[in-house]
């Protein structure tokens, strides 16, 4: 009998631990669900953080592929979903990958990271895009500051611990069309200022030489040996003098192609202006 009374009171010790064990679990649970949920949330509140903020945010496995990247990036026309794998050197200008290569694909942190990268992407809406622009048409296209670095699982960053790179892209098209607007207002405003000065010299002793050619031309027998001299002189001074008249009406500032491949200003195209209004 005595052993059965001690079966007995261990069994009910055993039902009764197991009742705890239980009532923990579902406690366990119940936290687990309300972490979880919490957790939801927050990832929720963070997402639409980062798709509210104008700025490309992005980030890439080991190889460089995108294992995320922000809806900013719908304004150049693709969707997030679609470019999940891709990897990011892929969505880079063929020009500008040599350097985009590593500062994108960053493995540095702190000091030594990437920052202010100026690198032109490839749009889903045309096979040539900028995402730093060196002409007034690549000025029209989007161009983009780069700042990535690398995550790393450990607290310090050393290669075994790396985990991938997270990138910030900043849109400065504008900035960049209003830069490529003054530079063009400051070369229009220098050849102006340059050609109406070098106009006023030139025209002086021009004036001088085709009256001293007049004169010359009616001492001058229409038959004499240097009557036809006297007037090609005349005929050249006639020609600088046109150049200098539109040297006088440049309103903007226009290039051609000249020989061995440098650009002048070209007078025809930079005096157009006041042509029209002529």
């Amino acid at each position: 009998m005595r052993d059965e009374e001690k079966d007995k009171t261990q069994l009910i010790r055993d039902l009764v631990e197991m009742r705890q064990k239980v009532a923990e679990l579902k406690r366990l649970a119940v936290q687990y669900e309300r972490t979880a949920e919490e957790l939801r949330v927050s990832e929720q509140r963070l997402n639409s953080l980062i798709n509210a903020i104008p700025d490309v945010i992005y980030k890439l496995d080991l190889q460089g592929r995108i294992a995320f990247i922000s809806d900013a990036i719908k304004k150049y026309g693709y969707t997030p979903e679609a470019l999940i794998g891709t990897p990011i050197l892929d969505l880079v200008h063929p020009e500008d990958r040599e350097k985009a290569a590593y500062g994108m694909r960053e493995r540095r942190t702190g000091d030594r990271k990437t920052q202010s990268l100026e690198v032109r992407f490839l749009s889903k809406n045309r096979d040539d895009v900028a995402f730093e622009l060196k002409s007034s048409d690549e000025a029209r296209e989007p161009a983009f500051l780069v700042s990535a670095e690398g995550i790393y699982t450990s607290s310090k960053p050393k290669a075994p611990g790396f985990a991938g790179t997270q990138g910030v892209a900043r849109d400065i098209s504008e900035r960049k069309r209003m830069e490529a607007a003054l530079q063009e207002a400051d070369r229009a405003r220098v050849l102006i200022q340059t050609a109406g000065a070098a106009a006023h010299e030139i025209n002086q002793p021009l004036q001088v030489i085709m009256g001293l050619c007049q004169v010359l031309q009616m001492d001058t027998a229409s038959d004499g040996p240097r009557r036809e001299t006297i007037e090609m002189i005349y005929r050249s001074g006639e020609r600088v003098s046109e150049i200098v008249r539109k040297m006088q009406h440049i309103r903007q500032y226009a290039t051609k192609h000249y020989v061995g491949g440098q650009d002048i200003v070209d007078l025809d195209a930079a005096s157009q202006a006041e042509k029209e209004n002529t």
